[in-house]
This record gives structure tokens, sequence and C-alpha cells, in this order.
């Protein structure tokens, strides 16, 4: 019971970080391009609570964030899919596939939500909803954001997750 109770809290400590990574300290232009570390949070809580706990978190950050402070014209569903992902992804990487939290790990998982989710589906979903912009018209730009984001995501989770590992603070070893 009082580990499911620490898992909550750091799962809602988590949503909280993504949240505000994502709303308030990143950068937008448009309704096509944001920068910003919101993944991270979400990618942490993948490695640390798991491939489930991950995809949660990730789902309901973005909810909540689009209820709290929209970034686009209207809610996409899609987006909320690939928040999710963002989670899951890190978690069966670590969990299932390493199973260890280690620099390749990381390293693959980060690389793996980068390709897949920033310049597969994102592209596709904006093209979906706003129909204005065609997928390849949009894919440049976001396969230069993706492959800088997933160079900051991959730096930035490592040493995050080590410094964790070496706090005591919360156990990350699988």
């Amino acid at each position: 019971m009082k580990n499911n109770i620490r898992k909550l809290a750091l799962a809602s400590i988590l949503i909280a970080l993504a949240i505000i990574f994502t709303r308030l300290l990143s950068m937008t232009f448009g309704n096509f391009l944001r920068i910003g570390l919101g993944d991270l949070p979400i990618i942490i809580s993948g490695i640390i609570l798991g491939p489930f706990l991950g995809a949660a978190v990730g789902a309901i950050s973005d909810v909540l964030g689009f209820a709290i402070a929209p970034l686009g014209d209207f809610f996409i569903p899609g987006i909320t899919l690939s928040a999710a992902l963002w989670g899951f992804i890190p978690g069966v990487v670590v969990h299932h596939i390493f199973k260890k939290s280690n620099t390749w790990s990381i390293i693959v998982a980060c690389v793996t939500c980068g390709l897949l989710l920033d310049i597969i589906m994102t592209p596709l979903w904006l093209s979906l909803a706003y129909g204005s912009l065609t997928y390849f018209a949009m894919l440049p730009v976001q396969a230069i954001n993706a492959v800088t984001m997933m160079v900051v995501n991959i730096l930035l989770t490592i040493v995050l997750i080590r410094a964790l590992e070496n706090s005591k603070i919360i156990n990350v070893q699988i």
C-alpha cells in the first residue's frame, strides 16, 4: 500500500512538471512547432514507474494541460495518444527489453520516441487536424526539431536518472 501511494505521488509530481514544462517553459511557433522539455518528465515516469503509469502520466498531463492552458485551436486526441506513448515506450524499453536502466536503454527509448512520435506521428496528427498543411510540408521542420530534442532528451534523461539513482530517494533500479 505504501509503495502504491509513493508511485501515485511521484506520478502526480511528474504530471505537474510535464504541464509546467510544456505550457509555461516552452517556445511555441504557431500551431505546428513547440520547443521545450515537456516530454522529459513523461520519459522519466516511464523509466521509473513502468510503461502503464508512464502512459497515464503522458495522457493525463496532455489532457489537464489542454484544459488549463490550451496551446492549439482545439483538442487533438492523436496528440494525447502520442503523449501517452512518450511514457509507454521508455517503460517498455527499460523494463521489458533491456530489463535495466542504463545509457543504452535510455538512448534506444528516446530515439524510438523521437523517430516514431515526433517525426512520424506529430506531423500526421497536425495535418489531419488542420488540413491546411500537408504531412510532407511539416516534415522537414518537425524532423529538425525532433533530432535536436532527441539529443537534449537523451542527455537530460541520463543525467536525471543517474542523479535519482545516486540520491537513493527514488529506486530506479529495475
